[in-house]
């Protein structure tokens, strides 16, 4: 008998925690998003070279077009079903500027971009980050990591760990 209390009131604190932790989630999720649509915060200053050796800044990304950043690694396997996710949606993303940034050595970066066809597409860019001042910059803790600005460069979503592409262009429709 007393072992069944002990399981039945081992159950319900579960349950609470588990309520508790989901409710508390979601309130930080909706938190979040509220704060970057009052802060609005723009494309940060950078600096990075591309797998041409050629300076790339933030000044030259275009206006007009949704901007889409993803850190990544080409040794990570979700950056890899990130990229090739990609590829098969490219069509999909016409109206995005995409910029695959990295702090992999540019021959890495250059193999991961050719692997997934992504090299040939005129809208992507693979960008070296030698310091990792852009990933320091963003908050990039984890890869993938992913920021979502509208066509003024405003941030609309940031993205942590692996999710799929369509959320992105769902996410960008309501802007």
């Amino acid at each position: 008998m007393k072992k069944k209390k002990i399981i039945g009131l081992s159950l319900v604190t579960l349950l609470i925690a588990v309520f508790s932790f989901i409710v508390i989630k979601i309130f930080l999720k909706k938190e979040e998003n509220r704060i970057i649509k009052e802060t609005r915060i723009t494309i940060p200053d950078f600096s990075l070279k591309d797998t041409f050796g050629n300076l790339f800044n933030n000044i030259d990304i275009p206006k007009n077009d949704f901007t889409l950043f993803i850190v990544f690694n080409p040794d990570c396997h979700f950056c890899q079903l990130e990229a090739e996710e990609m590829r098969q949606k490219s069509p999909e993303f016409k109206e995005f500027n995409i910029y695959f940034v990295s702090s992999a050595p540019i021959d890495e970066i250059k193999v991961f971009s050719e692997n997934y066809n992504l090299n040939r597409l005129t809208n992507i860019k693979f960008l070296y980050d030698d310091t990792n001042s852009f990933s320091t910059t963003v908050g990039a803790t984890t890869v993938p990591f992913m920021m979502l600005y509208d066509k003024n460069h405003q941030l609309i979503k940031i993205y942590q760990g692996s999710i799929k592409l369509d959320v992105i262009l769902n996410d960008a429709k309501e802007y």
